[in-house]
């Protein structure tokens, strides 16, 4: 198992952040859909976090509303979480 304190990094060096990052939250917003199903877990919300690299890509904005958009969820419930402990160095640096 690699950690992510090993992991981030290279994904940030080697821009597979970008896919990587795109896929978690496209899997995040399907749940929130399938939640949105069910009386029991209609109100949960869900925290993504967002490496810097993301941030910074000119078109993110508009990436995160198309995924809202194609998945239907539900954009009050989503909490995009800037630079987790692993990547708070790079956003320092920025």
């Amino acid at each position: 198992m690699v950690s992510p304190g090993v992991f981030i990094p290279l994904a940030e060096a080697s821009r597979l952040i970008q896919p990587i990052g795109r896929w978690v939250l496209e899997s995040a917003c399907w749940q929130m859909a399938v939640w949105d199903g069910s009386p029991d877990t209609e109100a949960l919300t869900i925290s993504v976090n967002v490496s810097s690299v993301q941030f910074h890509q000119a078109d993110f904005v508009a990436q995160v509303e198309q995924v809202l958009s194609e998945t239907g969820a539900n954009p009050r419930r989503l909490s995009p979480r800037a630079c987790s402990w692993t990547t708070r160095s790079a956003c320092v640096r920025r």
